[in-house]
């Protein structure tokens, strides 16, 4: 079992450019609004299963959240159920004219629906227009004003949205690779890089940081009579009782092959030595034994001294740990050894 880090990953997408091209497409239907004018224009985009609205021309009044999104979804008898629409066929000019169009004819008023899709088939989105009155059925004569241009309009806000979903995916990946790379494989916690920049973060605001270190006890020792199967699971049962003991916007990382680093902000010092009174409750009824230090930003005044003291910290009380072991060991063998006698 791998363990996730709870705390949220910092969000790096590139919200700029989402918001220029939302712009865009915002432009794009005010040109459709010129050769084929509707009350109101709505651009869907697929994002994975479900359909996000990206730009809209025109008001919604009357047009509730539940039916625009069955609208842009297709569920056409839910929309009919829920608000009242009718839905009649598509006249062939219709058609030839103006694509895979669905419309209506009464109340609440008249709707366009146009699949974007890439010549592969795969849907990218959707364009939505409504009207408030529903126009006369076209007649086969009369053909369709402005056929090339809405068209183009339309193929036009295709390209810029499957640019946007295009930019949108790699930038997820970059993000995801990102975050791979900070995560610790074993544990699921942040590795050192990870916790770095975690640091770097945190140095810039205010309030108290709380600087925990912690080392596991006997590793080494387990690895080499049990093998290093034993000591991984040590290693993610260490990690899984931090966690469940900390909150979820604790920062907790391995930052070496049995050192632990936890970083507490917005933390008072009887919270913090609370917390780890926590912390050593909860390994000890896991049996597991760790030395830990703590220290506070306001002690050394930057959280690089902070990270020394609590270092120091930690090894002071492994070799306090050691040296009540070593005296448990030596007032037994005493004992024992009197009874021999």
């Amino acid at each position: 079992m791998v363990l996730i880090q709870k705390q949220e990953q910092p969000d790096v997408l590139d919200r700029g450019s989402d918001t220029r091209a939302m712009a865009l497409l915002a432009l794009q239907l005010d040109l459709l609004q010129l050769f084929l004018p509707m009350d109101c224009w709505v651009v869907g985009r697929l994002d994975d299963a479900n359909m996000r609205v990206v730009a809209r021309l025109g008001g919604l009044e009357g047009v509730s959240p539940g039916k625009l999104d069955h609208l842009l979804n297709y569920q056409w008898a839910a929309a009919s159920e829920t608000d009242g629409f009718d839905y009649r066929a598509l006249t062939e000019i219709e058609r030839t004219g103006l694509g895979a169009l669905v419309e209506t004819g009464s109340l609440p008023g008249f709707i366009r629906l146009i699949d974007l899709r890439w010549p592969s088939g795969r849907k990218i989105g959707s364009v939505l227009g409504l009207n408030s009155t529903a126009p006369p059925l076209m007649e086969a004569q009369s053909g369709v004003a402005h056929t090339d241009e809405i068209g183009l309009c339309l193929e036009i806000i295709k390209v810029t949205l499957g640019l946007q979903l295009e930019l949108l995916a790699a930038q997820k990946l970059v993000v995801e690779t990102r975050q791979d790379a900070q995560v610790d494989a074993l544990t699921g916690l942040l590795n050192r890089s990870g916790w770095n920049e975690r640091l770097v973060a945190a140095a810039s605001g205010k309030g108290e940081i709380a600087i925990c270190f912690a080392d596991l006890d006997f590793l080494k020792r387990i690895n080499d009579s049990n093998g290093h199967l034993a000591g991984d699971e040590l290693l993610k049962l260490a990690a899984k009782t931090l966690l469940s003991t900390l909150r979820n916007n604790d920062c907790v990382a391995r930052i070496g092959g049995d050192e632990f680093a936890i970083m507490v902000q917005g933390i008072t010092t009887n919270e913090a030595h609370a917390m780890v009174e926590r912390l050593k409750q909860a390994l000890s009824a896991a049996n597991i034994g760790m030395s830990i230090g703590l220290a506070f930003r306001s002690e050394g005044g930057s959280l690089q001294e902070a990270i020394a003291l609590a270092d120091a910290r930690m090894y002071e009380d492994k070799n306090s740990r050691q040296r009540s072991c070593t005296a448990i060991r030596n007032d037994l063998t005493a004992r024992l050894g009197s009874f021999d006698q």
